[in-house]
């Protein structure tokens, strides 16, 4: 999510990285980091979202946004487009279980976690 030219994250979530590929149930390679953000994008349009800050547990600033009464993180982790990041929050765990359990989205195929995809790409980094 970008706002005021900031690049900021929704709280309690972990979409993939706009470079990442995953793979559907017949294990095509797709750009899952692209399709969840432009459903992200979609979703909003040109609707004004109301975001409070929340601590980055990593230092990342994060945000909780509203599309009026509607969660947009939960709204991404319901859809399968990103998953609940429980090292931050519980806050999404439930819905990530019921996008697993109708396989939605990423739960669709074979996705390497975001998160260890960073961890990974950082630590090739120093080789």
């Amino acid at each position: 999510l970008e706002i005021g030219g900031r690049r900021l994250r929704l709280h309690g979530i972990d979409a993939p990285e706009i470079d990442q590929t995953c793979y559907d149930g017949h294990e095509r390679g797709y750009a899952c980091g692209r399709v969840a953000a432009a459903a992200l994008a979609a979703r909003i349009g040109a609707a004004p979202l109301a975001c409070e800050p929340r601590g980055g547990a990593d230092g990342t600033a994060t945000v909780l946004c509203r599309l009026g009464e509607e969660d947009l993180a939960a709204w991404m982790v319901a859809n399968g487009y990103a998953v609940a990041d429980r090292s931050v929050s519980a806050d999404y765990t439930d819905q990530d279980r019921r996008a697993w359990g109708r396989r939605l989205g990423l739960w669709s195929g074979v996705f390497e976690l975001p998160s260890e995809r960073r961890r990974l790409r950082g630590a090739n980094a120093g080789l």
